[in-house]
């Protein structure tokens, strides 16, 4: 017999964890939780549950929650979570309540004896301890037989550690571009450094494409709808100051008022050519902007890849979630968002600080003397 999640209650696991022994094992379909994943948004999620529950046992139906909760309008990340759960349960051929650290082990063990590299490795790992980190909040579990696993040290890529900007240089470079340059620019500028999308991304912006929330889940204001990679759409959001910015930008071009809808404009793209306003800007003449109010800004040579890395690292530092910052970014796997994580922006502290003082006692600068 199934197990069914019920409502939480105050001292009571999220399940009742009695079936489903490792003999009555029948595998996961990835793409089945996927159909109910779709049919259950819109829907109060425990009474999806209790709907469908001759078609769920305790571990998919946990995956069904697990995917609610990380659901951020990203249909990839939910596709990769799934996929990977449902590989490592298969695998071990136990409900999730009954995993053990052991069967971790001997499923890691063996993918790596398959040759697959570090970073496809960290990636189902990933998979696993968001899943089990999620379990353990929920009261479902008490144990996570995840946390003695480490990430395998993958190549990083140097951008994600170099090239990027601190807040203060980010507000300067666009507060500089607002002084003395257009505010077609500056508004782009402003866009690809608090939304972090890529240079290409922002030439397919058009006026239609921006949205307000109406649905009540997630958090509440205005997106933009993006097309990625492999015409991937997603949602990313736009801080209310930015989505200000942008109705003044419109006011200035089209003479519409903020906020007001405007169905004439909904093709025409947000960032045109100055000669043509129903053509956009083409990605090589993005590049040429961002290099331009670098150097002028800055002195420094950058270019549209440090407005995605800055973007990352400025959020991380501030407290995002890798999953938040994955879905934001479009990036397929969660594992390319983790690489942040190794930048020394994000190191709590650094070896050499315990030299920070002097040996001759010389004050350092900005250290007040005694």
């Amino acid at each position: 017999m199934h197990t069914v999640p019920r409502e939480p209650q105050e001292g009571l696991a999220l399940f009742d964890l009695t079936a489903a022994a490792a003999a009555d094992w029948v595998d996961l379909n990835y793409r089945e939780i996927l159909e109910h994943f779709s049919r259950s948004l819109g829907v109060k999620i425990q009474d999806y549950l209790a709907t469908h529950s001759h078609e769920l046992n305790a571990t998919s139906a946990m995956m069904l929650l697990f995917l609610r909760r990380r659901y951020q309008d990203s249909m990839g990340t939910m596709v990769t979570y799934s996929n990977n759960l449902c590989q490592f349960f298969n695998q071990a051929r136990l409900p999730f309540h009954m995993v053990s650290r052991y069967d971790v082990e001997n499923y890691l063990l063996q993918l790596k004896e398959r040759g697959l590299k570090a970073a496809t490795i960290n990636t189902k790992l990933s998979s696993l301890k968001s899943f089990y980190a999620f379990a353990v909040g929920e009261e479902a579990i008490q144990r996570d037989p995840t946390t003695a696993f480490e990430m395998r040290k993958a190549r990083a890529l140097s951008g994600h550690h170099t090239k990027v900007l601190s807040l203060e240089d980010i507000h300067e470079l666009v507060e500089w571009v607002k002084r003395h340059g257009s505010a077609r620019n500056y508004v782009m500028l402003a866009t690809m450094f608090f939304t972090g999308i890529r240079a290409i991304e922002v030439t397919r912006l058009s006026w239609g494409d921006l949205s307000k929330s109406i649905t009540g889940q997630g958090h509440k204001g205005w997106y933009a709808r993006v097309l990625g990679k492999g015409s991937e759409e997603r949602s990313v959001y736009l801080p209310p100051w930015l989505m200000d910015r942008l109705m003044k930008y419109r006011w200035l071009e089209y003479r519409v008022q903020p906020m007001a809808p405007a169905p004439t404009l909904a093709q025409l793209p947000i960032f045109p050519k100055m000669s043509n306003s129903a053509r956009p800007l083409s990605t090589k003449a993005v590049y040429k902007i961002v290099k331009e109010a670098g150097r002028a800004a800055l002195g420094r040579e950058i270019s549209p890849h440090w407005t995605r890395h800055s973007f990352a690292t400025n959020a991380r530092l501030s407290g995002a979630k890798f999953d938040d910052i994955q879905a934001q970014m479009g990036h397929e796997l969660l594992i390319t968002t983790q690489k942040y994580e190794h930048s020394q922006h994000l190191r709590k502290s650094a070896a050499g600080n315990v030299f920070d003082d002097a040996p001759d006692g010389e004050v350092r600068p900005g250290q007040k003397g005694e």
